[in-house]
């Protein structure tokens, strides 16, 4: 390395040292709530679908008939990966930089064939000339592409590029297994003048590869309460790993710590027990699983649940009545691992949870002691109150096991919860009562769909009628499954374009194709090929509308729209749901097998240099 690039290097990272000397220090105290939320947030559950989407409900618009589409698959231009190569050589250090991160960016997503890049991306990193932006930006991508066998070069590139270089490089060393920098490591840790943030990396590193010699300056580092606290946090991970047996007469006391930083402490203990084992280690982690601090609970659950589920589902009572999302998770996960009658009833007020996941999670174990392990009735009996409580999040849930489990004695309630405020709980209770399809539940039912159906139909443009669009979709589809013909004239309200509700449409015109199966109708014929052949107006017909006019025609034996079913499956083509439900159409009518659909290749777009196509 050129003196002159030393001596910048020393520079940089010797005025980062004297700033982070000199910055004003906060407290430790004020930094211990900020970093117990950010473990508690690291370890929140993972987010719940999105409430309204309802994309977990079947219908039988997808089903009946069923349309075999195979998906697009996901391709890259086989190009793309020669034009970025050239960039890396383009006299701009932007476009380079650019092209190096679109190449670990497309790595990223999968995209294969990079490999002839990795020359022209070690060349840039190794010259000192070159920008530093440019020069990390082909280190992080040379690590991306899981260059092992540069792990030399590219060790030294970080070290002429200070923390930045350490930042990227050391983590993917460490990853490797790379055995040569862990001596370096090590005097990282060691040195006091060393930058906390390389400090940092080296102790992740260092617990990365289990290495013994840490020992001792770790365990200074974590009863140094001096010490900053990610720091000291990420050293009792790194003991964890580095030395689990015969840790927890060390961690013992950090684990009983009370009072001023005693949160903080204690989440050390949880962390330092995170790989051990053993009855005494579970008995250790079961006092800290209830701690009053959700980090340290949740720290403690983690690993007790993997050592002993047992434990935590006795502890299950008192955890789901605990206000942090992350122990009523643990809690739920540790009872539907033990299927049991009792654990049937512990979920059973879990249905009600605040947090979308849990509730959620609550319901598909329930469904799980019921359909494999012969729980059925109890299951039944635990969801009853709910479905007749008060909650709308339970009774979400709990309409749906109703449907998945044909429990017709719950047809009633259901029908009542369709005059219930939530959208999320009307659309369950209509989906429930599809699944039923207890006749006797009709006439209410039709009632509801004429009362709503009076601010529905024609309010384009009143976005309040968009809600019942899923609850209406799962209601007409149960007229059509019991023949109920009654609702015809309501149906038909439904055929006039309407964006805002294409489901409901999709579905009441789909019952209308099983109520005229074989009756080729002409003034319902025509006013579905009406809507089929919409797509030149604007806004266009949805295809979602067309598609269950192409199957309802089929179904109808409407021979007088074979042309328009002919002409729609040429132009939107069998890979797609209209069109293959135009050829379907065309089967049922003339015998004549719907063409095989192939998979598509569907190129990804966007990046910001591709190739240029060639005019045909």
């Amino acid at each position: 390395m050129p003196r002159e690039t030393r001596n910048k290097a020393r520079r940089r990272d010797a005025a980062r040292l004297a700033a982070e000397r000199t910055a004003p220090r906060i407290s430790r105290r004020a930094w211990v709530p900020v970093f117990l939320l950010a473990v508690s947030l690291a370890a929140a559950p993972a987010a719940a679908r999105d409430p309204l989407s309802f994309d977990d409900l079947d219908t039988l618009l997808d089903s009946d008939p069923h349309l075999p589409i195979p998906a697009n698959l996901k391709a890259f231009d086989p190009a793309l990966g020669v034009v970025w190569t050239r960039a890396l050589s383009a006299p701009e250090s932007d476009l380079r930089r650019m092209a190096a991160e679109t190449i670990g960016f497309a790595r990223q997503l999968g995209m294969p064939g990079l490999e002839g890049a990795i020359d022209d991306l070690t060349r840039i990193a190794e010259d000192a000339k070159e920008q530093p932006r440019t020069r990390l930006a082909a280190i992080k991508t040379l690590v991306t592409l899981d260059v092992r066998t540069h792990a030399e070069r590219l060790e030294r590139c970080a070290g002429a590029l200070g923390h930045d270089g350490v930042q990227i490089v050391y983590p993917a060393l460490a990853r490797w297994g790379y055995g040569p920098s862990r001596d370096a490591w090590l005097r990282t840790l060691t040195d006091p003048r060393s930058l906390g943030g390389d400090r940092l990396l080296a102790v992740i590193s260092l617990g990365e590869v289990r290495e013994i010699r840490a020992d001792a300056a770790l365990r200074g580092i974590v009863a140094d309460s001096r010490a900053r606290v990610d720091l000291r946090m990420a050293s009792a991970r790194a003991l964890a790993r580095i030395r689990p047996n015969g840790l927890l007469a060390f961690a013992a006391p950090f684990a009983a710590r009370t009072g001023g930083d005693g949160r903080f402490e204690r989440a050390m203990g949880a962390a330092m027990a995170r790989e051990l084992e053993g009855e005494e280690i579970g008995r250790f982690l079961e006092g800290l699983a209830v701690d009053d601090e959700p980090a340290v609970a949740d720290l403690a659950l983690a690993r007790l649940i993997e050592i002993d589920v047992q434990r935590v589902a006795r502890l299950a009572p008192r955890l789901l009545a605990n206000r942090d999302a992350n122990c009523r998770r643990w809690a739920t996960l540790a009872v539907g691992a033990l299927p049991s009658a009792e654990h049937c009833r512990t979920l059973g007020p879990v249905l009600n949870d605040p947090h979308p996941g849990i509730r959620v999670r609550a319901r598909e174990l329930l469904l799980v002691f019921a359909t494999q392990h012969q729980l059925e009735d109890t299951v039944i009996e635990v969801a009853l109150p709910v479905l007749h409580g008060d909650d709308w999040r339970g009774i979400e849930q709990a309409s749906r096991i109703m449907g998945v489990l044909d429990h017709k004695p719950a047809a009633a309630r259901l029908v009542e919860i369709l005059d219930r405020p939530r959208i999320e709980e009307k659309v369950s209770a209509a989906w429930a009562l599809r699944k039923l399809a207890v006749l006797e539940t009709l006439e209410p039912v039709f009632a509801y769909a004429e009362r709503v159906s009076n601010f529905t139909v024609g309010r384009q443009n009143d976005p309040a009628h968009i809600d019942y669009n899923p609850v209406l979709t799962h209601v007409f589809q149960l007229f059509g499954i019991l023949d109920f013909r009654k609702s015809e004239p309501l149906l038909r309200r439904y055929i006039p374009k309407d964006l805002n509700i294409a489901e409901a449409r999709s579905g009441a015109i789909w019952a209308m194709g099983r109520f005229h199966k074989g009756d080729p109708e002409p003034t319902l014929v025509a006013s579905l090929e009406q809507r089929l052949s919409d797509t030149n107006s604007n806004p266009p017909e949805s295809n979602r509308v067309r598609q269950i006019c192409a199957v309802s025609l089929g179904r109808m034996n409407a021979v007088s729209s074979l042309p328009a079913l002919r002409r729609y499956m040429e132009r939107d083509t069998v890979n797609s749901p209209c069109g293959y439900a135009c050829g379907w159409a065309v089967e049922q009518l003339t015998g004549e097998k719907v063409p095989k659909p192939e998979p598509l290749f569907e190129y990804r777009q966007g990046f910001f240099l591709a190739p240029v196509q060639k005019e045909p």
